[in-house]
């Protein structure tokens, strides 16, 4: 019988090697230990990144940590959950444990649970914050405002898209402007490494790979958390029939289908919402512009290669939506400058066009 699969490529599950996010999580530890402290402080994050990069993971591994440690009240929630300031302020009551006391107004909601978390300090975690409404963004900054003033213990961290910044620019609260704002990368090398291999290793695997083989393991993951699961989720099946102890790239080949398998049903749904906002020729055009192996491009660049596909195309506005879906991302936190935000995910999409014109000769 097969051991359990020690690897979880779902979207919000912990890996069995949480590895690469030393630098977020003492952002988080900062935050935390002033809010444990009772110190009155404005600093709260918004943490953004393409999807696959990990929020999601880093978000309830900290709630874990906060879970089993106990030193703030930790909620995590996603918007759909906060639609109004009603039901965040009904949400932080019931999590606190206040639930069934009757109260008359949205003030005085508030108001209760300003003073409950003066005693217990509460960080509220919010996934998929690029849905956030106006309302409820107003009253969580209300109770972040009452936290800055010492009235109570009250942090939040938001994580979202690429687009998750602007959209709370697009609020006009310059109270925002304080938050500490995260990029999420990739992971390096030495951290991808580490996520993929050690389960491996600790389960009794041994990798007979090539300097040069490893590296291309590696290069096959793109360094994305979400991919580094998928592949050793794949490795894992092999290994688990074959009658081996160690792992060479005879074994890897033979994962190759199964993990880009899952990586596609990844790319699928990022072509659904190309296909969906009619945005597909444009990321076309934009990755026969990367395909010469260009790392990043000018955002001036990027521009005029959609205006020579179509010269009444609003490029501001394809640009916006391009980075929303995480089709390019800003390079190194330089606005100026994008690179692709999963480099084969325009090979895909080059490959789809590729045999499209193919098939199209064809019938000629």
């Amino acid at each position: 019988m097969s051991r359990w699969n020690p690897f979880t490529p779902g979207y919000d599950h912990i890996p069995p090697v949480f590895a690469g996010r030393e630098r977020e999580l003492s952002v988080f530890e900062r935050l935390i230990s002033s809010l444990a402290s009772k110190a009155p402080a404005d600093d709260n994050i918004i943490l953004f990144g393409p999807r696959g990069n990990g929020k999601s993971t880093l978000l309830n591994y900290t709630y874990k940590y906060l879970i089993d440690h106990k030193t703030v009240h930790s909620i995590i929630v996603t918007p759909f959950e906060l639609e109004t300031s009603g039901s965040l302020h009904q949400l932080l009551i019931e999590k606190l444990g206040l639930a069934g006391e009757s109260v008359s107004s949205i003030s005085t909601l508030e108001k209760r649970c300003i003073s409950t978390m003066a005693e217990h300090p509460t960080l509220l975690m919010v996934d998929e914050a690029h849905g956030i409404t106006r309302d409820t963004m107003v009253s969580i900054l209300s109770l972040a405002s009452a936290s800055q003033n010492g009235n109570t213990n009250f942090r939040f961290i938001l994580a979202g898209t690429p687009d998750l910044p602007s959209n709370l620019e697009e609020m006009n609260m310059p109270c925002l402007k304080k938050a500490y704002y995260m990029r999420m990368e990739r992971l390096d090398t030495t951290s991808t490494r580490k996520a993929l291999f050690q389960p491996l290793e600790e389960s009794g695997y041994n990798f007979r790979l090539t300097e040069a083989e490893e590296e291309s393991l590696i290069e096959q993951t793109q360094r994305y958390p979400h991919f580094i699961q998928c592949a050793g989720h794949a490795i894992w099946d092999v290994m688990e029939v074959s009658d081996r102890s160690y792992i060479d790239a005879s074994a890897v080949a033979a994962a190759k289908t199964d993990f880009e398998e899952s990586v596609n049903s990844m790319y699928w749904w990022n072509l659904e919402e190309l296909t969906e906002t009619q945005l597909f020729d444009c990321a076309h055009v934009v990755a026969l512009a990367f395909s010469d192996g260009r790392p990043s491009m000018y955002i001036e660049d990027i521009e005029n290669t959609i205006l020579q596909y179509d010269s009444e195309a609003n490029v501001s506005d394809v640009l916006a939506q391009l980075v929303k879906l995480g089709y390019i991302w800003e390079s190194g936190g330089n606005s100026h400058r994008f690179e692709p935000g999963l480099p084969s995910f325009m090979n895909l999409i080059l490959d789809i066009v590729r045999d499209r014109n193919e098939r199209a000769r064809g019938l000629s």
